[in-house]
């Protein structure tokens, strides 16, 4: 399984390797997810954009319906 994460910025994109306090606060700072993989019971395609709210959490937008089966393109 591949996981990418998109951050609002480059300061807190090393939170995801921190050991001690988070360099942006005490919350998930990703402005943006991408799953894909995964293993025999279940394949992963996602994508969301993360909207921060003033409560501290984040509305997510899906970028397409993940659980959709795949179509490929005819040329």
């Amino acid at each position: 399984m591949v996981w990418f994460h998109i951050y609002r910025g480059p300061k807190c994109a090393a939170e995801k390797y921190a050991d001690g306090k988070l360099p942006c606060g005490d919350h998930y700072n990703a402005s943006g997810d991408y799953t894909f993989g995964g293993g025999p019971t279940h394949q992963w395609d996602d994508g969301a954009l993360l909207h921060p709210t003033a409560t501290g959490n984040d509305n997510q937008t899906e970028l397409w319906d993940p659980n959709t089966p795949y179509t490929a393109p005819t040329n």
